[in-house]
């Protein structure tokens, strides 16, 4: 379940799990004629950050696009083996919403089977900015949800899951209550973050988890 941001009603949708040629293409068409139109948009409000990195960066994870050069073409074909899994969420025939786990991957906390959130992202308009209203919230949460249930049910793993985090979204992990194990300078200095098995279990609605 998602919820419609206007009305602040709970509403169903549909999860496609596994690559798809034809959803991912919609994805890049879909996001990227829309990332195209809002980055215009915010360099005719603010021509200054043409010559000001600083500026720019700061206008864009205030606007929810730090992720704005990621190419869903080049995943496809960079995350598509049997160690991947995705996850389409879709509403209104529009992809709100994609995750990429990747497994297995050892739990910092027991050394036991998790999975890894390779990527995790909502529809641009579905993010937070300034003067903006999302049009659905919750799109991440569900994306998590499924993807637990699937390493829970199909994988035979214990709840859990593991992340970096792009900054604009560090907020986000934080409030479901995942562990922050600090700045990784492997991982392009990204924050490494992971669910505990009571928070996955939360996360997941996982009833018989411990």
């Amino acid at each position: 379940m998602i919820v419609r941001k206007s009305s602040g009603e709970k509403t169903d949708c549909i999860i496609e799990r596994g690559l798809k040629f034809e959803l991912t293409q919609r994805l890049q068409q879909q996001w990227g004629s829309y990332r195209g139109d809002l980055i215009n948009t915010l360099l005719t409000q603010n021509p200054e950050i043409s010559n000001n990195f600083a500026l720019a960066q700061k206008i864009m994870t205030e606007n929810s696009l730090g992720d704005w050069h990621w190419d869903w073409t080049k995943k496809m074909f960079n995350c598509n083996g049997p160690q991947y899994e995705w996850f389409y969420l879709l509403k209104e025939e529009q992809i709100q919403g994609v995750c990429i786990i990747y497994f297995p991957q050892n739990s910092k906390i027991d050394n036991k089977n998790i999975f890894y959130i390779d990527y995790l992202a909502s529809a641009y308009w579905n993010r937070k900015r300034p003067n903006y209203s999302p049009q659905y919230t919750g799109v991440g949460r569900e994306l998590i949800n499924q993807a637990i249930n699937y390493a829970c049910n199909f994988l035979g793993y214990r709840p859990g899951f593991c992340l970096h985090s792009l900054p604009d979204a560090e907020g986000f992990y934080s409030h479901l209550g995942m562990t922050d194990f600090g700045i990784d300078s492997s991982k392009e200095d990204l924050r490494y973050y992971e669910a505990s098995e009571k928070i996955a279990s939360a996360l997941g609605d996982v009833a018989d988890a411990a």
